[in-house]
């Protein structure tokens, strides 16, 4: 399971801020989600959701590449074949 793990954290950063951007991104990159709903309790939080938002959203590839990471280490398939 470890290297599953770290195979996810290469694919979306170790930096925390970098992987809160990139989850969100990977939710609103979606199309099945219309709205996507992120708890905040500081100013920077804010700024860094907008950021995120801002960004443009992940390609296909890069969504079934988390997805597949993600599938890997939950041990079930991926969702975006």
């Amino acid at each position: 399971m470890q290297a599953q793990v770290e195979a996810l954290l290469e694919l979306v950063g170790r930096d925390a801020g970098a992987l809160r951007r990139r989850a969100l991104r990977f939710v609103i990159s979606d199309p099945r989600i219309s709205v996507a709903v992120s708890g905040m309790s500081r100013i920077s939080e804010v700024e860094e959701n907008a950021t995120a938002i801002e960004a443009a959203p992940l390609s296909r590839r890069e969504r079934e590449r988390i997805d597949e990471a993600l599938a890997t280490v939950a041990g079930s398939q991926s969702k975006w074949h």
